[in-house]
């Protein structure tokens, strides 16, 4: 019988964290019919990303910052949900080393944690 070559992965809905570098990040490969993000064959579901603080813009959505970690720039949005959001937010500073723990986003083939 036939036999599918690369047969599709399935999300399993396991939830990891995974400290990634922004090079990293931008090597990540996506499934267009699933979403599913991969490194080394593995799942990601939420990355940890450290770094200093390139750029800030605030917009309508929140803070859109761009995140520099001596391997490259990553794109990073943080929205604020109520008012210790908000405070957290004032943090985001050009210059500023941060810390993020979030889901990455993939749109327009553009990555965004």
């Amino acid at each position: 019988g036939y036999q599918d070559p690369a047969p599709r992965q399935e999300y399993t809905g396991v939830k990891t964290l995974r400290a990634l570098t922004a090079k990293q990040l931008r090597s990540l490969s996506a499934d267009d019919s699933t979403s599913i993000l991969r490194i080394d064959n593995a799942e990601i579901s939420n990355i940890r990303i450290v770094g200093y603080v390139a750029s800030v813009r605030t917009n309508s959505a929140g803070v859109v910052f761009m995140l520099f970690d001596t391997t490259g720039i990553a794109e990073c949005v943080f929205w604020a949900n109520g008012p210790r959001d908000e405070l957290m937010a004032e943090n985001i500073r050009e210059g500023a080393l941060v810390e993020i723990v979030g889901s990455v986003k993939v749109f327009n083939s553009k990555k965004t944690v």
